[in-house]
């Protein structure tokens, strides 16, 4: 906000641009100082009114329903005298589930260093269905909010020795493809990235006076719309001219990996990688000429 929130009321007016949307539930991070007092409306005058908020990161379950627009309106800040500062919004509700919830889990990963496959990951995951909080007829059932292709992050924790502090290391980054429902649990099933790029690519041409495989492999990206990859620099050297066959996104990335000597994978935080599968030679010398 360019005025302190002190002095009058902020509002943000965010306009979707598109078809009305069901929003499942709202996250907003304020930061350190958080507002205290607001009210988010939406295109069709349901309003979510909050006049105590204690919390930098705030979220509710409520579904808005019908939505073209929301209009956001701050009047109080925990620190007076300061602007309004939004690190980021996520349209849906973010559910954390822990040891106590978690019955067992399983996590399955299949990379071949020749690319001789395209990568496999599969996760699977046993929660507890207490209370008939996971059954299909429970309105306010978090089950409502599970969509394919829905991203679940999953982390490990180990506990330190003689230490309560837990290290936390990210088992990776998934998405959802199916769940089963009973009477005592839910199983949520989630798997890697490749395995949704089933579109054929159909961009590829002969490249008379050729391309390098690093701009190839980018176009592949830029077509898929994906922004967090990692592609070897070494592919700034190679060059083809030949074209990309029509063939699914996940195939097209995979000849490429296949061509360059690079293997192909996902990395824990969701990253795809094309990355040199062997070591080039190196020259090592010293400055003063010892071994």
């Amino acid at each position: 906000s360019e005025e302190l929130v002190s002095d009058r009321a902020f509002e943000l007016s965010i306009s979707f641009n598109t078809l009305p949307l069901e929003i499942k539930g709202l996250t907003i991070s304020f930061g350190d100082n958080y507002p205290t007092r607001f009210d988010i409306e939406g295109a069709d005058g349901q309003v979510i009114r909050v006049g105590d908020n204690n919390k930098k990161i705030w979220t509710t379950e409520t579904i808005l329903r019908d939505v073209t627009s929301l209009r956001l309106i701050f009047y109080r800040m925990k620190e007076p005298d300061n602007r309004l500062r939004i690190e980021y919004i996520k349209f849906g509700l973010g559910l954390v589930y822990t040891n106590d919830d978690i019955l067992g889990s399983s996590l399955d990963v299949y990379v071949s260093p020749i690319s001789e496959d395209v990568p496999q990951t599969d996760f699977s995951v046993k929660l507890k269905n207490e209370n008939n909080e996971f059954n299909i007829d429970n309105p306010n059932s978090p089950i409502n909010y599970l969509e394919t292709m829905q991203e679940i992050d999953t982390m490990y924790g180990y506990e330190l020795p003689k230490s309560k502090r837990i290290e936390w290391v990210q088992g990776g980054r998934l998405y959802c493809s199916k769940w089963e429902s009973g009477e005592n649990e839910i199983t949520i099933y989630a798997q890697d990235i490749f395995r949704n790029m089933e579109k054929e690519y159909i961009k590829g041409r002969m490249e008379p006076y050729g391309k390098t495989y690093y701009a190839l492999a980018t176009d592949i990206f830029n077509d898929l719309g994906i922004r967090n990859y990692y592609i070897d620099e070494r592919l700034r050297k190679i060059i083809s001219r030949n074209a990309i066959p029509r063939v699914k996104h996940k195939e097209a990335l995979q000849i490429i990996a296949n061509a360059t000597r690079c293997s192909l994978s996902q990395a824990r935080n969701g990253q795809i990688r094309l990355e040199s599968n062997f070591i080039p030679k190196i020259d090592v010398t010293t400055l003063n000429g010892e071994d």
